[in-house]
């Protein structure tokens, strides 16, 4: 069915059931689809934008949605991801949860809500002091490591409506081989998880996945607050099949009340496991009649990609080829070295902008978040004029130059014994505060430096920085002296400490009025940090704990003005890996794959302490999760994204891949093996 046709369709609401599933590929529009439905709703059938609820993947969908709302007039816009939604629902419906949750203790207003990376630190914590005791003897990873992955099987088994306590067991049953490792291990997890939970219940402190379960366990299905999710009249869904089984139970629960439902889904989609995803289950738990629409156009994909896109399947990869069909896919996998190979992508970039070709309509899709790769092209392009934008921004939070700042203060007017400034600490510390250039900071740090004090200046060091830089280094000097007296004094807290020196210090400098957020962040960060360590009996220099965690562990993020600048103002070329892209709703005319021959394009699910299809509520607890049923996984997700890439496509596609790895090692992932077989050697499809 044409777009016209399905858009007259929702407009009109020429529909039998209450419930309506539009269906398409990639670039077929469904999000567009979605949001002209939500607008009309709302400015032609005069529907009250707060009975309207709309669910959508992330925060780069639920600024796409907003961006495109500029509506004559409407009341609050209710669009939400589904962890946001069960955020605010458990804020305001706390006192419920407290009422029936015999585990929490702490009685409050509301939850406290703490981030991915502070929950991983509180999980090291645990599991550190847990291996002291002879715990997890045989597990060989790293204990942030381990942390990490028992932080995502709480969240993995919330998602998927499966029982805490069957985690260690699911994941044992599971492995192909048990004679190498012993059961004990899987008890030892679920013994940590187990108090990890308890002690975040027990002071009402929520992560992402107790957030979940609490919600699941408690709420949805309480008179009181099911009465009150009766005022939600409509729901919209937009990327239906990455759903988990408890958004959708959300959905199926207010399916029984709505007057219409709209839900917008990709057949080739479903790839995002690591979120949730499962589309047997979805396709198998949907607990409402629907009827369905399928739009069959595309508006980002050039005919001969999506020609190509419906034939690529996972039952025929050894048979199709392309290789005679002229399909504007090129490739270069001869690199040795990864350096050659992102030198090979810079000039294609600059070629390609040569020949008129706009920056912005040009993607670079690596496997992962890839930090060397956009420094690299970020360098490599610089000087020719082309921006480069990120999608997936995730870089320590102490890399902030106003953060580490603060930090260094902080290590200034208290004595940390379990932490040592470097000489590029003070070096980084001076550039930024003096607002002073690296050889002027090297000169100012080798002077005054001595046991962690500031110094007064040695004669000659002002002719050499300039009587205005020795002023603002005693104007630095006097407030550390002020702020340990009040630390001495009046047991100023950390989070104090940060904000004064902020306002007092920082404020006038070059971009401070942009870092004002992330900086007020931390100071609440530190706040909650050393907070929560006294509550978990953890007293021993919570302070301290507060800055090797943010040297350490914290990650920055993009803020909700960066997401908007990043949407409105793309001016060069993005550089994403497929999640970010297939969920942001951007276009693109030409793409490059870059590390085609890296094994990330089809990561592996297992590994030593998790498994996601092992935790999905479908898989049977007892069976064996062989290396058969990985493989055919892991190339299933691979195809999905294969066929969602190229159908959101327009002109050409470059691979590029390298022998070795960025560690050195050598690489051939089957996914090169897949381009080779299918695009073959030569033609329009040979070598760049």
């Amino acid at each position: 069915m044409r777009y016209s046709e399905v858009k007259r369709k929702l407009f009109d609401n020429l529909f039998s059931e209450k419930s309506i599933i539009v269906s398409g590929k990639s670039g077929s529009g469904k999000t567009t689809l979605a949001i002209e439905k939500y607008k009309h709703m709302i400015e032609e059938e005069k529907i009250n934008s707060e009975n309207i609820l709309v669910l959508v993947m992330n925060r780069h969908q639920a600024m796409t949605w907003k961006k495109e709302l500029c509506l004559k007039t409407s009341g609050e816009f209710k669009i939400y991801t589904y962890q946001n939604f069960v955020s605010r629902e458990l804020s305001k419906f706390w006192p419920i949860i407290e009422s029936k949750c015999s585990r929490i203790e702490k009685k409050s207003l509301k939850p406290e809500f703490i981030s991915t990376d502070l929950a991983n630190y509180m999980m090291e914590l645990l599991v550190n002091y847990y291996r002291r005791k002879g715990y997890l003897v045989d597990i060989t990873s790293h204990s942030s490591r381990v942390a990490s992955d028992l932080v995502s099987n709480i969240n993995k088994a919330a998602m998927s409506l499966v029982d805490f306590k069957e985690i260690g067991t699911r994941l044992y049953n599971s492995l192909q081989i048990k004679e190498s490792i012993s059961r004990e291990n899987y008890e030892h997890m679920d013994s940590i998880i187990d108090y990890y939970i308890n002690s975040f219940l027990k002071h009402g402190v929520l992560d992402y996945g107790i957030g979940i379960y609490l919600y699941n366990n408690y709420l949805i299905n309480n008179h009181t607050y099911t009465e009150k999710l009766n005022n939600i009249k409509y729901i919209l869904v937009d990327d239906f099949n990455e759903i988990s089984p408890a958004q959708l139970s959300l959905v199926n629960k207010l399916m029984c009340t709505v007057e219409k439902g709209y839900m917008f889904y990709n057949q080739d989609g479903g790839f995002c496991t690591y979120y949730g995803a499962d589309k047997q289950y979805l396709m198998s738990n949907i607990e409402f009649s629907y009827q369905q629409l399928e739009v069959e156009e595309s508006f980002m994909c050039g005919n001969y990609f999506m020609e190509l896109s419906k034939e690529i399947s996972i039952d025929n990869l050894g048979s199709i080829s392309a290789q005679n069909k002229q399909i504007p896919v090129y490739f270069d996998i001869s690199s040795q070295l990864r350096s050659e190979m992102l030198e090979k992508v810079s000039n294609k970039i600059k070629e390609l902008v040569r020949m008129g070709k706009r920056p912005e309509d040009i993607v670079i899709i690596s496997p992962s978040n890839d930090v060397v790769l956009n420094s690299e092209i970020e360098y490599r392009l610089k000087d020719f004029g082309i921006g480069v934008i990120n999608t997936s921004k995730k870089s320590r939070l102490i890399d902030n130059p106003y953060v580490h700042s603060l930090i260094v203060i902080a290590c200034l007017c208290n004595k940390y014994t379990g932490i040592n400034l470097t000489r590029d600490d003070y070096k980084r510390f001076f550039s930024t505060v003096l607002n002073i250039d690296m050889v002027k900071a090297s000169i100012v740090s080798k002077s005054i430096i001595n046991c962690g004090e500031l110094q007064q200046l040695p004669l000659g060091v002002t002719e050499r920085i300039g009587v205005d830089v020795e002023g603002r280094y005693n104007n630095l000097k006097e407030c550390i002296q002020k702020y340990k007296r009040y630390i001495a004094e009046k047991s100023m807290s950390l989070g104090e400490l940060f904000r004064r020196s902020f306002l007092e210090l920082l404020i006038t400098l070059p971009n401070a009025k942009d870092n004002i957020q992330i900086c007020k962040n931390l100071s609440e960060t530190a706040e909650k940090f050393i907070e929560m360590l006294t509550q978990f009996n953890t007293k021993d220099n919570p302070e301290e704990k507060l800055i090797i965690f943010v040297k350490s562990e914290a990650a920055d993020f993009y803020s909700l003005r960066e997401l908007e600048e990043l949407f409105l103002n793309n001016k060069g070329i993005v550089i994403t890996n497929p999640y970010n892209f297939l969920t942001c709703n951007l276009k693109s005319k030409i793409q490059i794959w870059a590390d085609v021959s890296s094994d990330m394009w089809a990561p592996r699910n297992i590994k030593e302490l998790t498994n996601t299809y092992v935790l999905r509520s479908t898989w049977n607890a007892n069976e064996v999760y062989s290396s058969d049923i990985e493989e055919n996984n892991r190339l299933s997700n691979l195809v999905s994204i294969m066929k969602c890439l190229m159908r959101k496509c327009n002109e050409e596609i470059y691979f590029y891949g390298s022998e070795y790895s960025l560690s050195g090692y050598e690489q051939q992932g089957y996914f090169s093996d897949i381009i080779l077989n299918i695009f073959g050697e030569g033609g329009a499809s040979g070598a760049v």
